[in-house]
């Protein structure tokens, strides 16, 4: 009975947590400034730009997603440690924020990157060591290069600044193992969304195909956009995939599935 009312009580708390952090997510994303949107580009389409009393996006129905998200990975991992839960937590409102940043202007602002890092120190006890966070650190960041590398050898964009400085800040939570685990998810998200995003624009044969050479390289034309603005009469934009939502599901998936295993002990853990 006693261990019933106490998970109980943790999933009340998580609930709560989650639905807190989900309203604070958006809130700072309204009130981001918009420096953190433009990096320089003064065509940014912002309303609070001539409206400060505007929101970008409205609260409800958009928190009730990342509230979602945030209650089942909260459930996950409260059940190995409290302290986990909370960091996942507090990473998952951050990757909230950025994933709208980057699916609205394709921009991930420093900032918030730089947060994920300052996270990492919440993380520090679950690591196998100080080499695990710095080899997690370099392997998120070779990676990455190889990929664009390779993009530029072929001539197309690969991967941004911003999603290769947030793999970096996830690699110093998630060390080694972690990030490899996180990076292949996220090819596989990836992929299928570039797939999706091709079956949805209704263009030509030569058009699809076209788009599917794009979308293996991490571009895509889009049957939408995601401007501040509705209804601008720009609805084909060439911009690249969100890569920061992809980044944010596979390490929501990592955070279920894998990594309360790994802490219990029922994985194979490859120690530095």
């Amino acid at each position: 009975m006693n261990l019933g009312l106490g998970l109980a009580l943790k999933i009340i708390f998580v609930f709560i947590c989650s639905g807190a952090l989900s309203y604070l997510a958006i809130d700072f994303y309204n009130r981001m400034p918009h420096s953190w949107l433009s990096e320089g580009d003064s065509d940014v389409k912002d309303p609070l730009l001539n409206n400060p009393r505007l929101r970008r996006i409205n609260s409800f129905p958009w928190v009730m997603l990342p509230w979602l998200v945030m209650s089942i990975v909260g459930t996950f991992t409260i059940l190995s440690s409290i302290q986990l839960a909370i960091g996942a937590l507090v990473l998952m409102s951050i990757l909230a924020v950025i994933s709208i940043s980057d699916v609205r202007h394709r921009i991930i602002p420093d900032q918030l990157n730089i947060c994920v890092a300052v996270v990492a120190t919440g993380f520090i006890p679950f690591h196998f060591g100080w080499k695990d966070v710095i080899a997690g650190f370099i392997m998120a960041f070779l990676v990455c290069m190889v990929i664009i590398l390779i993009g530029k050898a072929v001539g197309k964009d690969t991967i941004g600044g911003g999603d290769l400085k947030l793999l970096m800040g996830l690699g110093l939570i998630f060390g080694f193992n972690g990030i490899i685990t996180i990076l292949i998810i996220t090819a596989l998200i990836a992929g299928v969304h570039g797939v999706l995003i091709i079956f949805y624009y209704k263009g030509g044969l030569g058009e699809r195909l076209n788009n599917l050479l794009y979308a293996a390289s991490g571009k895509k034309r889009y049957p939408w956009h995601y401007d501040l603005e509705k209804n601008t009469g720009d609805s084909f934009i060439n911009k690249g995939i969100p890569l920061a939502l992809d980044i944010s599901i596979a390490t929501a998936l990592y955070l279920c599935l894998w990594l309360p295993r790994l802490l219990d002990g029922s994985m194979l853990i490859l120690s530095m």
